[in-house]
């Protein structure tokens, strides 16, 4: 290939990067039929795809063109659950995807440009296979940064939904109802998870809907399954008139128990790994201080 093909492809990855770069910086609106929609009842029609109606950023906008154009058999497995628990906009997640695959696309003619000023001279299939390659790999990396991501906060909001199951229980005992109990264990705290909780419980209140058929609808869209437990336990309770105070700090317990196994679980594993490395590090270090002598009695004389 000639120095003026290579300069062409050149210039033309860098501009489909700065464009991209552009969409990206692009400023989002605020549209507010959004976010009227968002306080309509979960089964109304409006909740069917939320936020789909919203003013989209750069990304966004990219996730919905390759949404809607591209074959559907390309996303493969969309882990909305992950998704909805970190707040991201599956629109945006695609998007991610196909960012990351154009970078694939551009990483590629760039490596091989650098090696040709080197004086390398690479055939054009090298390239175009790599930019494949790139691609492919690339596309798929913001599912294992959602799935990373979700994993830390699905613990957060277990250890969260533990102190709140607790503070229900205080509220209960005080005398408070249920609904009342719901609403004030998830207010006057920096929790992120609670103040979701009371976001939910607000918009439940405002939509008529109940506040723990809200808890099941969330505990559904995060893959939470101790909040279903906590929501059905709540409801029994306000339908039946029954007592829960012990149920809800038995509850509160084994979530507590049930976290620090998982810490203990997780504190003995980094130590197996501290201690198989410690070990390969000996062997070597032993290797190291044997060679010479290893070497001499096997040179001969």
């Amino acid at each position: 290939m000639t120095g003026l093909f290579w300069a062409g492809l050149t210039g033309g990855s860098l501009a489909l990067a700065l464009a991209l770069l552009v969409i990206q910086l692009l400023p989002a609106h605020v549209d507010l039929a959004d976010g009227l929609t968002r306080l309509a009842p979960a089964a109304h029609p409006s909740r069917s795809r939320p936020r789909e109606q919203s003013v989209p950023g750069g990304t966004e906008r990219l996730g919905r063109w390759g949404r809607d154009h591209l074959p559907a058999g390309l996303w493969l497995r969309t882990p909305h659950r992950d998704l909805a628990l970190l707040g991201i906009l599956p629109a945006r997640f695609y998007g991610e995807q196909l960012v990351c695959a154009v970078m694939g696309v551009v990483a590629a003619p760039l490596l091989s440009l650098g090696l040709g000023v080197l004086g390398i001279q690479v055939p054009f299939t090298v390239p175009a296979l790599g930019a494949a390659l790139l691609a492919a790999a690339l596309f798929h990396i913001p599912h294992y940064t959602v799935a990373d991501k979700a994993t830390k906060a699905r613990t957060e909001f277990r250890r969260a939904l533990s102190l709140y199951t607790s503070l229900l229980a205080l509220r209960r005992i005080s005398g408070s109802g249920v609904p009342q109990a719901m609403e004030h264990a998830a207010q006057g705290t920096g929790s992120w998870v609670l103040n979701r909780i009371a976001v939910t419980l607000a918009q439940a209140q405002m939509s008529g809907v109940r506040p723990w058929d809200a808890l099941k609808d969330l505990a559904d869209q995060v893959g939470v399954g101790e909040l279903r437990d906590l929501a059905e336990t709540l409801e029994q309770s306000a339908t039946e008139n029954t007592a829960i105070y012990d149920n809800l700090r038995k509850s509160a317990k084994a979530q507590r128990n049930a976290l620090r196994n998982e810490d203990l679980a997780a504190a003995n594993a980094i130590a197996v790994r501290m201690s198989a490395s410690g070990a390969v590090m000996a062997l070597t270090f032993i290797a190291l201080l044997l060679a010479p002598s290893v070497m001499r009695l096997l040179t001969p004389v």
